[in-house]
């Protein structure tokens, strides 16, 4: 099972992700590839992470007072707070990218005496 979910399914969306991230990231440098490949790959493991707190917290949603679940499990917000990280994820990344992209431009200039 597992080799089928691994040759079937994983192996072309990884395939067909980094075909998109190819095109997506073309005209960058390596470095800010390198940044955009790694924000993506944190992004992806914190989704993974929080994807079954999630599930659970749905699941286990008390929907009466005589429900018998137990409220003070899973209090957080985990969907905002994931929302929250993609956003400060995507800032940072872009804010590097930037960054990368400004330092490397005048670098490249030399300064020369008159």
């Amino acid at each position: 099972m597992a080799l089928l979910v691994h040759d079937g399914v994983l192996v072309p969306l990884t395939t067909l992700a980094g075909g998109g991230l190819s095109r997506l990231t073309y005209g960058l440098g390596p470095v800010q590839r390198g940044i955009v490949r790694g924000a993506l790959l944190v992004g992806a493991l914190m989704t993974l992470v929080a994807a079954p707190l999630i599930r659970a917290q749905q699941v286990l949603q008390p929907t009466g007072p005589g429900s018998g679940a137990n409220s003070t499990v899973l209090q957080g917000d985990y969907v905002l707070a994931l929302g929250v990280f993609w956003m400060v994820l995507v800032v940072a990344a872009a804010t590097a990218v930037a960054a990368v992209g400004l330092y490397g431009r005048r670098s490249k200039v030399r300064k020369t005496r008159p």
